[in-house]
């Protein structure tokens, strides 16, 4: 079977008056067969065929559905490509197909109107080749065959590949704050190629080598608690589930603490054995405040704001752990 490059540059022999634009355009609404594409060549006017290039190279924008629109702009973001125009011509040669467009502009770079080669970033074409190798693993481990994302086995794999020496085991959740990543559990191209590129690594390679200091640079001020904050959101099973499951929280909390707050143990088997119940966004905002607390828990205020659980917990660990001997 004929690669489509291949196709091309027959039908580009075959008719070298018609532009490459009107024959990609023809293969791609005709499923990429060359033999219909003749057949529709034979029954066309010189007319018709200037008249489609015309419409082909008008301005983008002016005619293009809200649809066409987001899709020029994922492209842009993804492709770190300015032009409209490319963008547009892009896409409309791989069916509106933001997937097809990207990959075969990163595969085999565009031309503009002035016929000058626009060639995609070395390092976008790398991240999302990166993507590309991880949304398939996925697909083979069960994702659906049509996903456009990360997800599932594919972020199992790609965090096993990132985390090999870490030693806390959240540098995929570090990456996910700082893509800003939008849908628990899950990147989408652009998140992951735009947001690795501002980001200023091209690479595993470099995602790897950038893992240390993304990860002090959340001790900052504020910064770890707008991390901590983002993980719950980021960790839900759905964007409409609204409370973290309780096995997940524990597992988080003690991911995120162990070595740092003295009764972490102590909470966590509370939580699991006692409490056994989903945490709700209210007790997972107010933990980060309640491990400033002392270990012997004599500043905390019972009639403070604090949600049932900390109460609960308090007595609890009055009445066994803290109780005077």
């Amino acid at each position: 079977m004929m690669s489509s490059v291949a196709v091309e540059a027959k039908l580009q022999n075959k008719y070298p008056n018609i532009s490459i634009d009107v024959l990609r355009h023809l293969l791609n609404i005709t499923g990429g067969d060359p033999q219909v594409v003749q057949e529709q060549l034979r029954i066309m006017s010189m007319s018709e065929i200037h008249s489609l290039e015309a419409s082909l190279r008008e301005v983008p924008g002016r005619n293009l559905t809200g649809t066409q629109k987001q899709r020029v702009k994922e492209f842009k973001a993804v492709s770190a490509v300015s032009n409209d125009k490319v963008a547009v011509k892009m896409l409309m040669q791989n069916g509106w197909d933001v997937e097809s467009a990207l990959n075969a502009f990163f595969s085999g770079g565009a031309e503009d109107d002035d016929g000058d080669e626009v060639m995609g970033s070395a390092g976008a074409g790398e991240l999302n080749d990166l993507f590309e190798k991880y949304k398939a693993i996925g697909i083979e481990e069960g994702a659906a065959e049509g996903t456009t994302n990360m997800e599932g086995a594919a972020l199992h794999s790609f965090s096993q590949d990132i985390d090999a020496e870490d030693e806390d085991g959240y540098c995929l959740y570090v990456i996910a704050f700082l893509v800003k990543a939008s849908i628990p559990l899950t990147f989408t191209k652009e998140e992951f190629v735009s947001g690795l590129m501002d980001l200023g690594v091209r690479s595993l390679a470099d995602i790897k080598k950038n893992l240390p200091n993304w990860k002090s640079q959340l001790q900052r001020d504020g910064v770890f608690r707008e991390f901590y904050r983002f993980c719950y959101d980021w960790m839900k099973e759905s964007p409409a589930t609204r409370v973290l499951g309780c096995e997940t929280a524990c597992d988080l909390w003690t991911m995120f603490f162990k070595g740092q707050y003295p009764l972490l143990e102590h909470w966590v088997d509370y939580v699991k054995t006692h409490f056994k119940k989903a945490i709700t966004k209210d007790v997972w905002y107010q933990f980060l405040d309640f491990t400033n607390l002392k270990p012997d828990l004599s500043d905390y205020d019972v009639d403070g704001a604090w949600p049932v659980l900390f109460d609960e917990f308090v007595d609890h660990a009055k009445a066994t752990f803290l109780a005077p001997k």
